[in-house]
C-alpha cells in the first residue's frame, strides 16, 4: 500500500527533473539572438577604436625610431610616407611608412615598412595632414605590392637630423602644427570637420618628438 501511495510523488519528481520544453529552448535562443544583434555595433566600435589606437602608436613609434637612429648613428634619417594600394578587400589607398638612413653611398632602408591596420587610413588634406601636404614629394622603387606589378610608388618625405631635430620649418603651411590624422576607411573627415572617431599624431619639428591625440583625451 505504501508503495502505491508513493508512486505519484515519484512521478512528479521525475517530471520536475525533465529537460526544457521546445518553447523554452526557442525563447532562450531568441533572447541570445537579440542580445547579439544589439551588442554587435558596440563591439565593432570598440574594435575600430583599437585599430585606430594601434595605427597611431605604429606611426608615432616609427617616427621615434627614426629620431633615435639619427642620434645613435650620427646620420640623417629620412621618413617616407608611401602611397600604396590598400589591403585586399578594402577600398582606396593607404600609407606605409619607411625609414632610410642617409649614408655616404645613398639611402639605406633600416627597417621594413610600417603599415596601418587594415581598416585605418591616413588623411591626405592640408587641414588634417600637414606631414603629407607640407613636405616634399618624390617616387621610389619598392617590392611589388599589387597584381599590376608596379614597383615605383610616390611618397612624401622629411628628415631627422643627427641631433634629433627635423628639417621641417618651425610651423607647417598655414601657421599650423606638423601632424597627420588617422581615420577609419569608411568614415573619412570632411573638408572642414574630423570624423567622430580618429587619432592624430603630432610632431614637434625642433625636438623631433611625437604626441598622440584622441577625441576626449
Amino acid at each position: 500500500m505504501s508503495a502505491i501511495l508513493s508512486s505519484p510523488s515519484r512521478c512528479r519528481a521525475t517530471r520536475a527533473r525533465g529537460g526544457f520544453s521546445l518553447i523554452e529552448l526557442i525563447s532562450v535562443i531568441a533572447v541570445i539572438a537579440v542580445v547579439t544583434v544589439l551588442a554587435a555595433p558596440a563591439f565593432i566600435g570598440v574594435s575600430a577604436g583599437v585599430e585606430l589606437g594601434v595605427s597611431a602608436t605604429t606611426v608615432a613609434d616609427t617616427l621615434s625610431l627614426a629620431r633615435q637612429t639619427a642620434l645613435s648613428s650620427n646620420r640623417p634619417v629620412e621618413v617616407r610616407f608611401y602611397t600604396v594600394p590598400a589591403p585586399k578587400g578594402t577600398p582606396g589607398t593607404t600609407i606605409a611608412v619607411g625609414l632610410f638612413r642617409i649614408d655616404d653611398s645613398g639611402p639605406t632602408q633600416i627597417r621594413q615598412l610600417a603599415w596601418l591596420e587594415k581598416r585605418v587610413r591616413m588623411a591626405t588634406t592640408e587641414r588634417f595632414a600637414s606631414l603629407l601636404t607640407g613636405t616634399q614629394t618624390a617616387s621610389g622603387p619598392l617590392t611589388p605590392l599589387d597584381p599590376t606589378g608596379a614597383t615605383t610608388y610616390p611618397y612624401h618625405y622629411f628628415q631627422y637630423r643627427p641631433d634629433g631635430s627635423t628639417n621641417l620649418a618651425a610651423t607647417a603651411p598655414g601657421d599650423d602644427t606638423w601632424h597627420v590624422m588617422l581615420h577609419l576607411a569608411t568614415r573619412p573627415p570632411t573638408e572642414s570637420a574630423p570624423p567622430a572617431n580618429y587619432a592624430t599624431v603630432q610632431l614637434d619639428p625642433v625636438t623631433g618628438r611625437t604626441k598622440i591625440f584622441r577625441p576626449g583625451s
